[in-house]
């Protein structure tokens, strides 16, 4: 008889994605999507001093392709430092917020523990509780427009005695963000609680709370260099530690964490100032433009110009199957955890053209109903 290996190989379901990826044809062409795509969390274009700066470097230091390159980058460190109000040491350069979160569960959970999450959020954060066997729990807020506060997180930590406790800030289904001062009143009621913040999806970091890791030592916060900055494809993030727990990451972030065109590409865009603004200008034009649009209709908006995240909701049909049928695609709610019954689906706020052809949708279907 053939002898079996002894050990038992342990998966869990896979990450789910907001939308699917960008892929290249057989020609190295591009690959067009068969449908246009308003469900994802990516920025609408790249930085135009970015690209110049990009072909510049690789035709100038053709290093930066064949060497290897030191990912803690000491310049891009002090950075995102300068941004947050924290010191060097704290910051430490990750493969997009998504291995911040994989580091921080491997540092500081084990089998059984007690994690608390919230729904809706960002599906993924189950899929690492999972991997690492923790205890489950979850607080919900399932009626439009979603929102958990302070109060309530809280609350809940207490009851269910949390160790572990993870959320986006803002939230990526309707941008609502939890403000700075809320923050600190939270980590101060729960000091023996570590809470893993994920600030991936801002568009305002300067107004985000990353800055308390170094008041509080029961906080890590996560954040990314891919939405607000454009930087998706060459998956760029971070993390904001207590100085307490800066040796354990250094430890265990990946020796090749990230690569030299994303070191260089985040040095390059976090001096871009003018095309942060124009990001910011955009969402908040795509807000004004969705909101004329759902005025006096059965739809409705919960959004923020904090974030790429925009909810659209109807007591009256199904914002996502509604506009499918004009092969628009945005995120439907059953991503971020909500039962079938919820109606709508998250659209992207970056690019306000995809905001007017919404718009023109939405009161379309609005005059036939």
């Amino acid at each position: 008889m053939k002898q079996q290996i002894k050990l038992k190989a342990h998966s869990v379901d896979p990450v789910k994605l907001p939308t699917e990826f960008a892929e290249l044809n057989e020609d190295l062409s591009v690959f067009e999507k068969p449908f246009i795509d308003c469900s994802g969390c990516e920025n609408k274009d790249i930085s135009k001093e970015l690209r110049v700066k990009l072909a510049r470097a690789i035709e100038n230091h053709p290093e930066l392709i064949w060497d290897h390159w030191n990912p803690q980058d000491s310049n891009l460190r002090k950075k995102i430092a300068k941004l947050h109000n924290v010191s060097p040491e704290q910051v430490f350069i990750t493969s997009g917020a998504i291995s911040g979160i994989e580091n921080c569960m491997k540092i500081f959970t084990k089998e059984g523990t007690n994690t608390g999450l919230l729904k809706p959020d960002w599906s993924g954060f189950v899929h690492f509780a999972e991997f690492h066997k923790n205890k489950i729990n979850t607080l919900k807020k399932e009626n439009f427009p979603f929102i958990i506060d302070e109060k309530d997180i809280n609350e809940f930590v207490k009851e269910k005695k949390i160790e572990f406790m993870m959320f986006a800030n803002p939230v990526p289904i309707n941008g609502h963000l939890m403000e700075k001062d809320k923050i600190d009143w939270l980590l101060n009621k729960n000091p023996e609680t570590l809470f893993i913040i994920d600030e991936a999806d801002t568009i305002t970091p300067n107004t985000q709370g990353a800055s308390l890791a170094t008041k509080h030592e029961n906080v890590i916060f996560l954040g990314s260099l891919s939405k607000f900055f454009g930087l998706s494809g060459l998956r760029i993030g971070f993390l904001i530690t207590p100085k307490k727990f800066s040796e354990h990451f250094r430890k265990t972030i990946n020796c090749l964490e990230v690569s030299s065109l994303a070191i260089l590409a985040g040095n390059i865009i976090l001096d871009d100032f003018k095309y942060q603004k124009w990001t910011q200008d955009n969402v908040k034009e795509s807000i004004n433009i969705l909101r004329e649009a759902c005025a006096n209709t059965p739809f409705e908006i919960s959004a923020t110009p904090n974030c790429f995240a925009c909810f659209i909701h109807s007591d009256k049909g199904n914002p996502f199957e509604d506009l499918k049928k004009f092969n628009i695609k945005i995120l439907e709610a059953q991503f971020f955890g909500l039962p079938e019954s919820v109606n709508g689906g998250r659209f992207n706020l970056s690019d306000p053209e995809k905001a007017k052809l919404v718009a023109q949708k939405i009161r379309e279907i609005s005059s036939k109903s």
